[in-house]
């Protein structure tokens, strides 16, 4: 189970869960994507990023850990585990 979730300053904006079994790399981006729409939030609002650091599969915690670590690095802001 995958899950991604979208806080704003008062409290929960959105989340999704999802099963997966392969091709999370190519799938988690987009449901990202659907979650700042359906928020109204646009990417670049972001202030901070986070990622859950376990337990979990070892390859969906690296890709959800690298995908933060990329996105806080482009846009400079903070990432946290």
């Amino acid at each position: 189970l995958c899950s991604v979730a979208l806080r704003g300053a008062d409290g929960p904006l959105g989340e999704r869960a999802f099963a997966h079994e392969r091709r999370l790399t190519e799938r988690l981006p987009g449901v990202v994507d659907h979650l700042l729409a359906d928020a109204g939030v646009s990417f670049d609002a972001i202030d901070a990023f986070a990622a859950g650091t376990g337990p979990g599969s070892f390859t969906g915690v690296r890709v959800a850990v690298t995908l933060v670590k990329t996105w806080a690095w482009a846009l400079r802001r903070p990432a946290v585990g």
